[in-house]
């Protein structure tokens, strides 16, 4: 049994090559040896050759979409603590002024000035 080669020449290297695999099956032209172009294997002017479809994988989105909801979170998170924060600092500003003026108060009460405003009576 003698066994066919089938050879297949490549433009790109200028050069023949064997072609392995393909004995038994269609010899169908390769798609980079179609004669597109205004000369031998020369690319598309206009670039518009078979292309790649895009495809936008759902993990990524999945993955961009968590890490924008994370970052969010984190953002409200900050914004709530430095609103808390802020609230304590001006309770504790309201309390250090109240008990100031509870003391001067107390204070004021004791005097000897009040004990003598007292001590006048309508006659």
């Amino acid at each position: 049994m003698s066994v066919t080669r089938i050879w297949v020449f490549d433009p790109a290297n200028n050069t023949d090559h064997e072609a392995g695999g393909l004995r038994g099956r269609p010899n169908a032209t390769p798609e980079w040896a179609e004669n597109r172009g205004p000369g031998w294997a020369s690319p598309d002017p206009e670039g518009s050759g078979p292309r790649r479809p895009r495809r936008v994988r759902a993990w990524m989105v999945v993955a961009s979409v968590i890490a924008v909801v994370a970052i969010v979170l984190a953002g409200l998170g900050v914004w709530q603590a430095l609103r808390v924060r802020g609230a304590v600092a001006s309770c504790e500003s309201m309390t250090s002024q109240a008990t100031a003026a509870g003391t001067k108060l107390t204070k004021l009460v004791q005097s000897d000035e009040m004990k003598d405003a007292e001590a006048v009576t309508a006659d």
